[in-house]
């Protein structure tokens, strides 16, 4: 989702870093009572979700957060493909079978800076996943502008953006990823909120569906999977609409906050609609959300606030327990693609201090990748990694 220009920088230094300390500290007091509220809200879940099929095995996979699109021209740089193949090697020995890769509209666009480059490098990065027999999804969103996670240079891209040159331009690099990459799935639109923020762009249901369908219609799929789909606190019309008025082959669902029915129950009747019109599941990102029910929303906190409470150690038992969730979720329903977003705390976190909580949000996070970088390398993961090793290796 949203990876920032120094955010992962710091993982292609991986040779001067050791692992981190990062145990399961005590909640501190202004956190307890948020804790205990989303324990109470996955263990909901965890009953509405039904008995899992241990029997059915999706693919179980992980973001590459070191390739996401957004970190712009970092990724051209010659170290960022050794640090890509170091992750992958690492997400092997967690068991997973594939791996989530995000680009961003414009970049393979012939009259957008670099974009041959950037097309070589996602080349590359599909070639190492197919060389570690790791399925990939591949989805193409619309590049943030905030300064902790957006550095792609789009602004004069997006100038005066109008519907129409959006699906013209947008379609191209749908057709270019197909034919160059050839994904097993290929996300051509999500979380379309997030889209409205960075395009400027009315994202609403009729035009959110308006665009999916410019996005696939006569499309050459090849053996490609042709998804869309939304974050799970988004208006049910939009999963409705998708499973009834496109031809897409699968709904993608982002799972972040669990306040609300968010987790305990738009992911049911998210299931029903795909069952019921033909259509596959796939989580396509999912991370819990550290958020109180006041702090969501337009007067609530941003999502760099919201995503540099993460770090903390003391947070793992409920990160594995959401974990645990999904995964009971995707085989009971069935789930054919299931993937994890912030894939670093599944190698390190930080103690909290009350002086380290003060830090500015895009270093906290900064401190959360350090954390994990040396444990990356040795292969060596964190308490939340091993239960995402345990469920999915072992089915419950």
């Amino acid at each position: 989702m949203r990876i920032g220009r120094n955010l992962f920088v710091v993982m292609m230094l991986f040779a001067c870093v050791s692992p981190s300390r990062g145990q399961e500290t005590a909640v501190p007091k202004l956190y307890q009572d948020l804790y205990q509220s989303l324990d109470a809200q996955l263990t909901l879940a965890a009953k509405s979700f039904g008995k899992a099929d241990t029997a059915y095995q999706p693919t179980f996979g992980v973001e590459l957060t070191a390739a996401n699109g957004n970190r712009g021209l970092q990724l051209l740089e010659p170290r960022v493909r050794q640090g890509v193949s170091v992750n992958l090697d690492a997400f092997q020995t967690l068991g997973v079978n594939g791996v989530t890769v995000a680009a961003c509209y414009p970049m393979f666009l012939k009259d957008f800076p670099n974009s041959a480059d950037y097309l070589a490098f996602y080349k590359f990065v599909v070639s190492e996943a197919r060389r570690r027999h790791l399925k990939v999804l591949f989805k193409i969103g619309e590049a943030f502008h905030d300064p902790v996670h957006g550095h792609l240079p789009v602004g004069e891209f997006y100038k005066n953006l109008t519907p129409e040159r959006f699906m013209r331009q947008k379609r191209e690099m749908i057709e270019i990823a197909l034919r160059e990459l050839q994904p097993d799935f290929l996300t051509v639109a999500n979380e379309p909120d997030t889209s409205a923020m960075n395009t400027s762009l009315d994202f609403s249901p009729d035009h959110f569906i308006r665009y999916v369908e410019a996005f696939t219609k006569g499309l050459t799929r090849g053996k490609t999977k042709i998804g869309a789909g939304a974050g799970t606190w988004s208006p049910l019309t939009y999963w409705t609409r998708l499973a009834t008025e496109t031809d897409v082959d699968y709904l993608d669902m982002h799972i972040y906050p669990v306040n609300f029915d968010f987790f305990t129950r738009r992911p049911l009747e998210v299931a029903d609609l795909a069952a019921k019109n033909g259509k596959s599941l796939v989580i396509g990102e999912g991370w819990l959300y550290k958020s109180r029910d006041g702090e969501l929303g337009k007067q609530g906190l941003s999502y760099v606030e919201l995503y540099s409470r993460d770090v903390f150690s003391f947070w793992a038992p409920l990160d594995s327990k959401f974990i645990g969730d999904l995964v009971q979720y995707s085989r009971a329903h069935p789930v054919e693609y299931m993937s994890l977003f912030w894939v670093q705390y599944l190698y390190g976190y930080v103690d909290y201090t009350p002086a380290l909580a003060k830090a500015a949000p895009g270093e906290l996070q900064q401190h959360g990748v350090l954390s994990a970088v040396g444990n990356i390398v040795a292969k060596k993961p964190s308490s939340t990694g091993k239960a995402f090793q345990r469920y999915i290796t072992a089915p419950q």
